[in-house]
């Protein structure tokens, strides 16, 4: 099976505001696991999250704070 990839057309008057390199440079970044805990306690008291603490918690792989994020997600 062959997967081909569209290319997605903006509308006439959009403009593409979202830089995939700034982004790749969050997921890129080395996680420190009281920054999971500290963005989850943020998250759970109801403060908006910017994109870079989102990254961080995307790029979380280790299980203890994998589960923490489940929890909270879960509460």
């Amino acid at each position: 099976m062959s997967t081909t990839r569209r290319e997605h057309q903006l509308s006439e008057n959009a403009h593409d505001f979202i830089d995939d390199a700034v982004l790749t440079s969050y997921l890129d970044q080395p996680v420190d696991a009281g920054q999971v805990r500290d963005i989850i306690a943020k998250s759970m008291a109801k403060q908006p999250l910017e994109v870079a603490e989102a990254a961080v918690l995307v790029n979380t792989t280790q299980r203890d704070l994998v589960e923490s994020l489940f929890e909270a997600a879960r509460s």
